[in-house]
């Protein structure tokens, strides 16, 4: 019925448009930069992955600066945490998930990220923490193999 009235067919296709332009425009998730200081396109990287999830952008940036592209990262994070900004920009990074109750990152991790309240188990000496914010994040760099010697030892 509406698509015979042509002038209505227009006005409902005007208001769509607008409406969605408006709605693209606005969103806080990932600002446009139209109506507000901010835009998702002049952000750097951590900041723009960080904008709407309450995840810790200092600890985003610090990987981003800090690990290789090609590193190999083990997450002891919540499970509501992101996990897709860890893997860098080109998707180059190696990330797999660690139990934050008591797990053990692999032998072929450099890297650990630690989520607030993670106990995760590493041998004494082979782990350095490198990065800690007022949240409980940490991000800590292998510097020795994990060898944990054997209470029989």
């Amino acid at each position: 019925m509406a698509l015979r009235a042509r002038p209505l067919a227009y006005a409902t296709a005007g208001i769509g448009s607008a409406a969605l332009f408006l709605a693209l425009a606005n969103y806080h998730g990932k600002p446009s930069g139209l109506f507000t200081a901010d835009s998702i396109w002049a952000m750097p990287r951590w900041e723009a992955q960080t904008t709407r999830n309450g995840f810790g952008a200092d600890v985003l940036r610090f990987v981003d600066a800090s690990v290789p592209a090609d590193a190999r990262l083990s997450l002891a994070i919540r499970g509501d945490d992101w996990i897709h900004p860890f893997f860098g920009p080109t998707l180059s990074r190696h990330v797999e998930l660690v139990s934050p109750r008591r797990g053990t990152p692999s032998r072929e991790a450099q890297w650990l990220v630690l989520g607030p309240n993670a106990a995760v188990v590493r041998c004494g000496g082979s782990w350095q923490a490198v990065f800690e914010n007022e949240a409980g994040w940490r991000v800590e760099r292998r510097v020795g193999p994990d060898r944990c010697p054997s209470p029989s030892d």
